[in-house]
């Protein structure tokens, strides 16, 4: 059997069902506060999942939760990183890049996806850079959220980057983006811009989700009439 184009190894996996994932743990991060070890919580565990840019925009945005320094894990690694902010536990999967050139690849990346979320993801962060978002990245942010379930965009939140070089596009002239403008819109008009926005705002967002959707988090639903293929572990 040849092997899987997204890798699972890590020190420490997390087996679910045939799937492994790299799981890592990430500082305490607290407002005033120095680092500490992370620590068990008494609030359920809030899970996001990273869609869209690439690896390093994605990675930025999971610093903006959690903290912590960059990991250096190959990009085509599905990568859980749980910590503590505010007493909440939350567990940010990264995942890798949206490239889907056949449909056994869509149901590839979203096993893996399923099984780096287990039991499933509370929210979907769209990670987006405004000069290079094309139709062909919002087709694939919208394969990937529609194959893993069709609630997904229910449950999902736009993040805009900052330009690559500092007033080069206005917050105005990205929204005109109609790629942008329709995937906001998917997203029920939920949306921020990264210059924006706090960690803590981010955190009312992520909870307003939870409340829209009853604190459900999306659940994948197997395509009928397919099975789930063996896993395979590295040594």
């Amino acid at each position: 059997m040849g092997s899987n184009k997204y890798a699972h190894s890590c020190s420490t996996p997390l087996t679910v069902g045939n799937s492994r994932v790299e799981v890592h743990p990430a500082p305490l991060k607290e407002a005033g506060s120095t680092t500490k070890a992370l620590c068990r919580v008494s609030e359920p565990e809030l899970r996001v999942v990273l869609l869209g840019g690439n690896w390093s925009q994605r990675n930025l945005v999971r610093t903006l939760i959690l903290g912590g320094k960059s990991f250096t894990t190959k990009p085509n690694s599905f990568i859980k990183i749980t910590g503590s902010v505010r007493n909440r536990k939350i567990s940010v999967i990264n995942t890798p890049d949206l490239q889907f050139p056949t449909a056994d690849s869509i149901t590839e990346f979203i096993r893996g996806c399923a099984a780096a979320s287990h039991p499933g993801p509370h929210v979907f962060l769209l990670v987006l850079q405004p000069e290079d978002f094309t139709e062909e990245e919002k087709q694939s942010i919208h394969q990937a959220l529609y194959h893993f379930n069709d609630e997904s965009f229910s449950h999902s939140l736009v993040m805009i980057l900052n330009p690559k070089q500092e007033g080069s596009i206005l917050k105005e002239e990205r929204m005109k983006n109609p790629q942008i403008r329709n995937l906001i819109t998917e997203c029920r008009y939920r949306y921020l811009f990264q210059m924006m926005v706090e960690p803590q705002e981010l955190l009312i967002q992520f909870d307003q989700i939870m409340k829209e959707n009853n604190g459900e988090h999306v659940r994948y639903k197997e395509p009928e009439g397919t099975a789930t293929p063996a896993g395979e572990d590295e040594g």
